[in-house]
C-alpha cells in the first residue's frame, strides 16, 4: 500500500522510468485508484517533460564554427600571440608589488616596539622614581606617625 507522501517522493523516478519494479507496480495500482495522485503525476509530467519543443528553442549546431575558430587562431598567430607590451606590463606590475611588499616589511620591522631586557632592578628603579617624584618625601612624616602620638 502506497501513501500519498510516497507518491510525491517517487514522482521523479516514476516519470524517468527508473523506479524499481516492486514500487512501480504498487504506484501503478495506487494511480489507478486515486484520481488526485493521477492528476498530480500528469501535471508534473507535462511540466517536466515537454511533449513539443518550439522550433526557436531547438539547438542547431553551427556548421562553420570549426572554420571560424581556425581562422581566429591563424589571425592570432599572425599578430604574434600575446603582445609584448602586455607581458612587459605584467612583469613591471609584479616587480612593483614585490618591491612594495619588501618595503612594507622593512618599515614594519623598524617601527615595531622592541623593549630592552627588563630586570627586577629596572622595575624597582622605575617604581622608586615615580614614588619619590610624587612628593611622598614631604608627606613621609605624616604617614609614619602613629595616630594618637604627637611630637
Amino acid at each position: 500500500m502506497i501513501h500519498h507522501s510516497q507518491i510525491k517522493s517517487d514522482v521523479l523516478a516514476w516519470i524517468e522510468g527508473t523506479l524499481e519494479s516492486g514500487r512501480r507496480d504498487a504506484m501503478a495500482h495506487h494511480l489507478a485508484e486515486c484520481p488526485d495522485c493521477r492528476r498530480y503525476i500528469e501535471m508534473l509530467s507535462a511540466s517536466l517533460v515537454p511533449s513539443v519543443i518550439p522550433a526557436e528553442m531547438k539547438l542547431v549546431a553551427d556548421p562553420y564554427l570549426p572554420t571560424r575558430v581556425k581562422a581566429l587562431a591563424a589571425e592570432r598567430r599572425a599578430h604574434g600571440g600575446i603582445r609584448e607590451g602586455a607581458a612587459l606590463r605584467w612583469t613591471w606590475t609584479t616587480a612593483a608589488f614585490v618591491l612594495a611588499m619588501l618595503l612594507g616589511i622593512y618599515i614594519g620591522e623598524s617601527l615595531s616596539y622592541r623593549p630592552g631586557q627588563i630586570t627586577d632592578r629596572h622595575i624597582i628603579s622605575e617604581y622608586s622614581n615615580v614614588f619619590w617624584d610624587s612628593g611622598i618625601e614631604s608627606r613621609w612624616q605624616t604617614i609614619s606617625q602613629v595616630p594618637g602620638e604627637e611630637k
